[in-house]
């Protein structure tokens, strides 16, 4: 897919791009910890402990979501940018468009008519971003496909935020060069 066929299908008729981000919900680990909880054949020191284990898988999911929109929201201008849970993922391919997440972290319809989507889906883990059509597959040149990080397990461990601020401010630059008007054949 060639960066003019998303900006433009002839001059005259220009596409607007937009970014869906999917977020992971940990929604599998969460039922299995919340079905723990109401286990009665468990001690109360072993649901407990799934509680514990719960509260911080949901703080972690929200702190992911919270950094990331963050990090879009502050380094991303490129264009607009819809953030959608891994679970509604697969309805929002097949047409649905009541699978986004507003500001409020709530599923909202938008009206993305006209819009050519491209995705930031995670890599080899959720702080690893990668740009790809709807498939998951790298998209062609010169559409950037991920952030090489020299010593990135290093960087992620110092600083998620600043590590997460850098590859959209990389995405940011690199799909900037690439705006209508500058890619139109």
């Amino acid at each position: 897919m060639s960066p003019s066929v998303l900006f433009a299908q002839n001059a005259n008729d220009p596409i607007e791009l937009a970014i869906v981000v999917r977020v992971p919900t940990y929604t599998g680990k969460i039922n299995f910890l919340s079905k723990q909880m109401h286990n009665p054949e468990l001690s109360l020191q072993k649901k407990a402990k799934f509680q514990n284990s719960l509260n911080k898988t949901i703080e972690k999911r929200n702190d992911y979501f919270n950094l990331i929109k963050n990090g879009f929201n502050s380094y991303f201008k490129t264009c607009e940018v819809y953030y959608i849970p891994d679970t509604l993922y697969k309805e929002h391919l097949d047409g649905n468009s009541n699978v986004f997440i507003n500001d409020s972290a709530e599923i909202q319809s938008f009206n993305t008519e006209g819009k050519k989507f491209i995705y930031i889906l995670q890599g080899k883990d959720e702080y690893q971003l990668l740009l790809t059509d709807r498939d998951g597959n790298k998209l062609q040149k010169p559409w950037p496909y991920m952030k090489n990080t020299f010593l990135a397990a290093f960087k992620l461990l110092l600083d998620k935020e600043a590590y997460i601020n850098n590859q959209i401010r990389y995405f940011d630059e690199k799909i900037a060069k690439l705006k209508p008007g500058t890619l139109q054949n």
